[in-house]
């Protein structure tokens, strides 16, 4: 039956909390460590988390480990439903390859339950862009069998568009070098960065000034939009608000969509792009 299948994912999806409540979906929370302490994502007020990163702090995040993925299926599996898990892309976390081993390790044990795992090859909302269309799905009373191959041939739709503001954490997760990073913040040039056919993030294009990194975004997703039907365009920031309703509002005028997700970015994204960073998250014909 459709509705005998939970669905998961975890907190690099970047999905509101009160709509993942609403929707009875669990997503797993990485880990992030600053100023010398661990938190799990949800635990800190996202905007303390930014106003700490622009005093001075430096994060860095944790995946999902094993013995977690382990616990959170289990749940699920004891209750006698299936399971398809939508995880942040393999080639950016380990989380996928935990899950997959958590899947390994208890199919034994419930050899009438199904694990399906899929890496979305997706970080912060094109991963959450998956995980909506996959609930609309299961909602109109789609199997678990055609849920996640639905996500699966569409994973190479999804588009992610990036741009960060502050060049010294994407240097230090070694998205960009040090002679860019000194280069770029003299001369005010922020990266475009896209998450490739691999789930890879790699710079695209650059552009001088915030303001036309932006329009940036809404550039590059055209030359990849095709003659996509898009119903919904999902926008995540790192306490930026007002940049991401510009980006909103510039989607609506080269594209036409009117209906739009825009959230706050969490730790995953933010503890490598720094604050003022924003993403744009559409389907398209390719990435």
């Amino acid at each position: 039956m459709a509705d005998n299948y939970q669905l998961i994912t975890d907190s690099s999806s970047d999905l509101p909390a009160e709509y993942l409540a609403k929707e009875e979906i669990i997503a797993m929370p990485l880990s992030f460590t600053i100023d010398g302490k661990q938190y799990y994502s949800g635990e800190m007020d996202e905007k303390q988390f930014y106003a700490r990163m622009r005093n001075g702090a430096m994060p860095v995040t944790s995946q999902v480990n094993v013995a977690q993925a382990i616990s959170a299926f289990e749940d699920v599996l004891k209750k006698g439903r299936d399971i398809l898990y939508i995880a942040f892309s393999s080639a950016l976390s380990g989380t996928y390859n935990s899950a997959r081993i958590a899947t390994e390790e208890l199919q034994p044990s419930y050899p009438d339950r199904k694990i399906v795992v899929v890496d979305s090859l997706s970080i912060t909302l094109g991963q959450g862009l998956l995980v909506y269309l996959a609930n609309q799905a299961k909602k109109a009373g789609d199997s678990l069998e055609r849920a996640s191959e639905w996500v699966r041939s569409h994973v190479q739709n999804v588009a992610h568009f990036i741009t960060a503001a502050d060049l010294n954490h994407l240097h230090r997760g070694g998205r960009i070098s040090k002679a860019s990073t000194i280069i770029g913040s003299c001369l005010g040039i922020q990266p475009i960065i896209n998450i490739n056919d691999a789930g890879e993030a790699k710079v695209v294009a650059k552009k001088r000034g915030h303001k036309n990194a932006l329009n940036g975004l809404v550039e590059q997703m055209g030359k990849v939009i095709g003659d996509t039907v898009n119903n919904i365009c999902f926008i995540s920031h790192a306490d930026c608000e007002e940049d991401a309703f510009y980006v909103r509002d510039q989607v609506r005028k080269a594209f036409g969509i009117c209906d739009f997700l825009i959230t706050q970015a969490g730790p995953v994204l933010g503890a490598h792009t720094g604050p003022d960073a924003v993403a744009l998250c559409m389907l398209a014909e390719c990435r």
